[in-house]
């Protein structure tokens, strides 16, 4: 059986986020919508979930544009209080380790697609979520060409 491209790109992303050491928990494929869901011991860490894709067909590929999320979230301070500078230095840290190589080490060329790039678009923060968790969203784009097989 064949690997998404997709998988691909979600995978490569969880392995370059594990590097970071700072993180306790990076994960793709079991999302929790719910923050408060998260132990102690998994934070900070680190969603990638996908909000959605969007096509240009090119004869036999469609050039695809592909939202990702990737959702870093910290505790509070013991005494309830929010660190920002720290959430911002994270957030940044992960900027960086995505950037380090936006083709995430995926082939240019293979059965399943290619890939082109990631792509930074925008990011926002909440610093006064409930049950005393910050948050930073980071949305990029990956940029990627696969296989036309009668998808549309």
């Amino acid at each position: 059986m064949a690997t998404s491209i997709e998988n691909k790109i979600l995978a490569a992303l969880k392995t370059k986020l594990e590097e970071l050491t700072f993180l306790n928990y990076v994960e793709y494929e079991r999302i929790r919508i719910n923050l408060a869901d998260f132990q102690p011991h998994e934070m900070p860490g680190v969603q990638i979930y996908d909000i959605g894709q969007s096509y240009q067909h090119q004869q036999t590929r469609l050039k695809t544009e592909w939202q990702i999320i990737v959702e870093y979230f910290q505790k509070a301070n013991p005494d309830g209080s929010h660190n920002a500078g720290e959430l911002y230095d994270r957030k940044f840290d992960i900027e960086l380790k995505i950037g380090e190589n936006v083709k995430l080490g995926i082939p240019a060329v293979n059965a399943e697609g290619s890939m082109i790039e990631m792509q930074y678009v925008a990011s926002e923060t909440n610093l006064f979520l409930v049950n005393g968790i910050s948050v930073a969203q980071m949305n990029f784009k990956a940029l990627f060409l696969k296989p036309y097989s009668g998808i549309c």
